[in-house]
């Protein structure tokens, strides 16, 4: 299960915007990486979907809940103090659960934020 400790919270979007951040590209999503492992005990996740990728907002709430599924394995991986925000793109509508949980962890593996 996807904890609510794990989710980052609109207050801590605030602490995000100061820092640059690492940043990775897909061919589904970007990916937003900041480091903070004093702040935090948990590794912080969230994953956001605008109008611009589809105006049904049926079709955004199935790809964040995808992701947070998808990031149900990875969790317990991943570093303490890392907030990693993915952002979808327009094309990852069409992709399958399988191919996004392929992306999803080559993408992490590559960002080497798990343990």
């Amino acid at each position: 299960m996807f904890f609510a400790k794990n989710k980052i919270k609109r207050s801590e979007f605030k602490l995000i915007e100061k820092v640059k951040p690492f940043n990775l590209n897909s061919d589904s999503f970007y990916l937003n990486i900041y480091n903070y492992p004093d702040l935090f005990k948990y590794p912080k996740i969230a994953f956001s979907c605008s109008k611009k990728v589809s105006n049904s907002a049926v079709v955004r709430n199935k790809l964040r809940r995808r992701g947070y599924s998808v990031l149900r394995d990875f969790v317990d991986n991943i570093k303490n103090g890392y907030f990693l925000h993915f952002s979808y793109k327009k094309n990852s509508i069409n992709k399958s659960f399988k191919d996004l949980k392929i992306e999803i962890s080559q993408v992490l593996e590559l960002s080497k934020v798990l343990n």
